[in-house]
């Protein structure tokens, strides 16, 4: 019995650590050429949407760009919503402006992909050093695979303190029985 209620305490630890970020790489192929790199986020109930917290590695055309340091949802930054910035697995659900700084204006080098429908669909976008695009949106040119899972600080304390419950729990156990 003492080891399945160590076995419990363990796998009630591990299960109870929240999901951490993942690492993607992305492309998209736009008229003006391929911006790619990697993205970092957390894939949401869906299976499908992940809301994005960094852009890094990026390239437009195999040529290395600087990473962008703002990143927000395209309705939050122009509109004041607040919704996360989004990317999904299919291409169908993108929301997201990513730029060097927070005014992202035009003439800057970022890149969009806009889910408001202008003419009748969506919109990517892009600046200086990212072909300056802008065009009707394509889920059929956008792709993203799984590189690994980073794990979050709070999971790995949240596992290093199961362990230790698991182990003061036996620890305890083993002092109160009798010789």
């Amino acid at each position: 019995m003492k080891p399945f209620v160590f076995i419990a305490s363990l796998v009630a630890a591990v299960s109870a650590m929240p999901a951490g970020a993942t690492t993607y790489v992305f492309s998209y192929i736009s008229t003006a050429g391929v911006l790619a790199g990697t993205l970092e986020g957390t894939l949401q109930a869906d299976n499908n949407r992940i809301f994005v917290q960094n852009f890094t590695s990026l390239t437009f055309n195999g040529a290395a760009r600087a990473a962008f340091p703002f990143i927000n949802n395209f309705s939050a930054h122009f509109f004041g919503s607040t919704n996360q910035s989004v990317v999904s697995l299919d291409g169908t659900n993108m929301n997201v402006i990513a730029c060097l700084d927070s005014g992202c204006v035009p003439d800057d080098a970022f890149f969009a992909f806009d889910p408001f429908e202008r003419f009748g669909v969506a919109y990517f976008s892009s600046g200086f050093g990212f072909g300056e695009a802008s065009e009707a949106y394509s889920a059929a040119n956008w792709s993203i695979s799984t590189v690994a899972t980073v794990p979050e600080p709070a999971s790995w304390a949240m596992l290093i303190a199961g362990f230790g419950l698991a182990g003061a729990v036996q620890r305890r156990r083993r002092a109160n029985v009798p010789a």
